[in-house]
């Protein structure tokens, strides 16, 4: 007996993680939303006269959409403030594009820059993602559902 109560506190123990965050959960919603940014911005590229992957991009804040767009074969650079968009800064012909999600939404350096620079974008499209259980245990509401986190893809407006 004492050996069966052993091992059900083992198997107590290890459930809690697996029903908080089961493993089986579908994490490819960020995926998807990259792999439709990276065919969008290539469909505009090539009404603009460039190949599909002539393209940049630019992730402000969000590290599964960067890794997943660079997964893809195309320029992507993470960044945490939008000064490419600066007249000054711009050297590029090619389409270029930015990428938010739920943390540039917390980013209040992201809001003061977007005052300023706002107007240099054209949203092109949003998509929405309710982050995974594994995401949002990191959040301070764990047990309540969180929201989905809207991700827009930009194109800063040419010169």
């Amino acid at each position: 007996l004492p050996v069966a109560g052993m091992v059900f506190l083992i198997l107590l123990t290890f459930m809690g993680p697996i029903v908080q965050a089961p493993p089986w959960e579908n994490r490819t919603k960020l995926r998807t939303i990259a792999v439709n940014d990276v065919q969008q911005a290539g469909e505009i590229a090539k009404l603009a006269g460039f190949r599909e992957n002539e393209v940049i991009f630019y992730v402000y804040g969000e590290p599964a959409i960067f890794y997943h767009i660079s997964a893809q074969n195309r320029l992507v650079g993470p960044i945490g403030h939008l000064d490419f968009a600066l007249p000054a800064a711009r050297n590029s012909k090619v389409p270029t594009f930015l990428i938010t999600g739920p943390h540039a939404e917390q980013s209040n350096l992201f809001h003061k820059q977007w005052e300023k620079l706002g107007n240099e974008f054209e949203l092109i499209k949003t998509e929405q993602a309710i982050p995974s259980r594994l995401v949002q245990l990191n959040n301070e509401n764990s047990m309540q559902l969180s929201d989905p986190g809207s991700y827009r893809l930009y194109q800063l407006k040419p010169l």
